[in-house]
């Protein structure tokens, strides 16, 4: 992939990041192949917010499954939400148990 800015041109593989010239002087290059940054998506439901404060606090699986299965919030996590679990450490059986409670 090429990325051109301010008539400079450089070619970039997914994921590569961009040298620091093009970074600062590239109103694209901010939002483009930078790694190490937080991929929290911008819209989250605050009741996945809430699951992703109990993985923060190392909050261990059986605890975040009841507390889904228990709290009275809906929910209907999106695929972005889900990565976004899974990225802070969600185990598949908690991912379930949040679909799962979402059918009901």
């Amino acid at each position: 992939m090429a990325v051109a800015c301010w008539g400079r041109r450089r070619n970039v593989r997914p994921g590569q990041s961009l040298p620091g010239h093009y970074q600062s002087s590239c109103p694209i290059a901010h939002s483009f192949g930078r790694s190490g940054e937080d991929k929290t998506p911008a819209k989250i439901s605050t009741s996945i917010e809430e699951i992703i404060k109990l993985l923060d606090a190392k909050a261990s699986p059986p605890v975040i499954k009841a507390f889904i299965q228990n709290a009275l919030m809906a929910y209907n996590p999106t695929a972005a939400e889900l990565i976004t679990l899974k990225e802070h450490g969600a185990e598949a059986d908690i991912l379930v148990a949040l679909l799962q409670r979402a059918l009901n």
